[in-house]
């Protein structure tokens, strides 16, 4: 059985920061149209139905940009802290690197595998929790988003109502979750990696 170790653990603090401020940044778009949809400018209403008919504004453009450009550099550095929390801990991960990242294109186990991967780097990077309240925005999110989209379907308002206040105030708060868990993981390997207790 290999010893555990700290030597050779990849950098991830970039990756991470590039992640979460493109996150952020979508999400900061996001509540900034919906702010506007709902209190500010009537010629907002008239951009939103535009996005159907015609495409996407640009507020919304760079708010979609940012949202699937903060994947990339997501996957990579979930890669990365898995690939460094193997080495630290080889009986502590059961879930391989690239299992960690492919689990997010598996239908059916895309729902358990991800918070699987990310309880197992947490728990050997840093000994705390945050993953299940992580898990539960994101995976909630997203399946709130699918509700609203079946709900509201190609005729969504352009005055945003209940259901669209619920699915906003919960991206916020999944921001906070994903940045405290991604930061304290990245916090401790990049200690570790630097030989820092």
């Amino acid at each position: 059985m290999p010893l555990p170790t700290t030597q050779g653990l990849l950098p991830v603090r970039f990756l991470a920061l590039a992640a979460l401020w493109m996150f952020v940044g979508s999400t900061a778009l996001a509540v900034a149209d919906h702010l506007l949809r709902a209190f500010m400018m009537p010629q907002a209403l008239s951009l939103h139905d535009t996005y159907y008919l015609e495409g996407p504004p640009l507020l919304e453009g760079a708010m979609i940009l940012l949202g699937l450009g903060s994947v990339i550099p997501y996957l990579i550095w979930k890669y990365r802290a898995a690939w460094n929390a193997a080495r630290m801990s080889p009986a502590g991960m059961t879930v391989s690197p690239a299992m960690a990242v492919g689990s997010y294109f598996i239908p059916v186990v895309n729902f358990f595998l991800p918070c699987k991967a990310m309880a197992q780097i947490t728990r050997v990077s840093t000994g705390s929790g945050g993953v299940a309240l992580w898990w539960a925005t994101q995976l909630g999110g997203t399946l709130f988003g699918l509700v609203i989209g079946v709900i509201q379907g190609a005729n969504s308002p352009a005055a945003p109502g209940l259901l669209d206040h619920l699915y906003i105030s919960l991206s916020v708060f999944s921001v906070f979750a994903a940045w405290r868990l991604i930061m304290d993981i990245t916090r401790a390997q990049t200690a570790a990696r630097q030989g820092v207790d």
